[in-house]
């Protein structure tokens, strides 16, 4: 209020003096103009956005270090499951502190979400993704976690199957968020053209990214496999998984969708040890629980297999 009247006083007596010459005449527009302007800013005085406490970058830095050394570990035949989801909860906390301080920041949601996927907790990587803004890598993530329940709720049927309306709503959701990365890169295109039920344009996009490739994609190993079991070709479908946990050796999806085909291949004790090694890095992962309940009853062990179907229906009573 000071500020405001003091400048109203200045105004004033501007306007009162007389302008001698064509220059007081403009020094004297020029002091009303600038007097004008420190009474609108100090009527609105600017907002400093918020700084991030000094903590948050320190956390962001080594949350992301950790996490990038976990995801490493997925390849490494020596890495323990244990030790993956320890340095994985360590991460955890470091994103989890950094959003406490920053909670508009996206890059530190998508990171978080990357952890809660590596974790197998796919519904928090989801509500993660899904609270970003206007954050590409996790929209495009969205696309792909909505594409692989597509794909696991496939499984117990081959193409002929008609698909329920769950299957086609999620793959309806995964084609819309596919859609604005169709033209990024091989896995894009097959996991676009997989979304929209085009088996055949899926399993071409995804050889040209395999196709002699002595480091071929994990991911698009993976998907060739869940896409040719779905087809109903099950011996392409394990090869492609053969390749795919090659790629990973510590894999949870990959070594839980070749569990599922050598089920339906008739070799449970080999489902069963694939799964087994899924559920051991994805502990919360309910298809997988599901799907070993299904062969452990196959091989006369009821308890286990009811034990294991309890433990799917605790987890998440829509999935499997």
């Amino acid at each position: 209020a000071r500020r405001v009247r003091g400048t109203r006083r200045l105004i004033r007596r501007a306007l009162r003096r007389p302008a001698e010459s064509l220059q007081d005449a403009l020094l004297g527009a020029i002091a009303i103009g600038l007097a004008v302007w420190a009474m609108i800013t100090s009527m609105s005085p600017t907002r400093v956005p918020p700084r991030p406490e000094p903590g948050f970058a320190v956390d962001l830095s080594r949350g992301r270090e950790v996490l990038d050394r976990a995801l490493a570990d997925l390849s490494r035949p020596e890495a323990e499951p244990e030790d993956l989801r320890r340095h994985l909860a360590e991460a955890r906390t470091h994103f989890e502190r950094a959003l406490t301080a920053a909670p508009a920041d996206d890059e530190t949601r998508w990171l978080l979400g990357r952890t809660w996927e590596a974790l197998g907790e796919l519904t928090l990587a989801e509500a993660e993704w899904s609270r970003t803004r206007n954050h590409p890598p996790a929209r495009l993530a969205l696309g792909r976690l909505a594409l692989a329940r597509a794909l696991l709720a496939c499984e117990p049927c081959s193409g002929a199957c008609e698909p329920g309306p769950r299957v086609l709503a999620l793959a309806a959701a995964a084609a819309a968020e596919l859609e604005p990365f169709a033209e990024h890169g091989p896995l894009e295109k097959a996991s676009l053209a997989a979304a929209r039920r085009d088996w055949p344009r899926a399993i071409e996009f995804a050889a040209l990214g395999t196709a002699g490739n002595e480091a071929p994609d994990h991911d698009l190993l993976c998907l060739t496999g869940q896409v040719e079991a779905i087809r109903g070709d099950l011996d392409a479908a394990r090869a492609a998984l053969d390749r795919a946990v090659d790629a990973r050796r510590h894999g949870a999806l990959a070594l839980h969708a070749r569990g599922v085909v050598r089920s339906r291949q008739g070799d449970d004790p080999g489902a069963i040890a694939d799964l087994g090694r899924s559920i051991d890095l994805w502990p919360a992962f309910a298809w997988g629980h599901a799907r070993r309940a299904e062969s452990l009853a196959r091989t006369g062990d009821l308890d286990a297999a009811r034990e294991d179907a309890e433990s799917a229906l605790r987890l998440d009573p829509r999935e499997p």
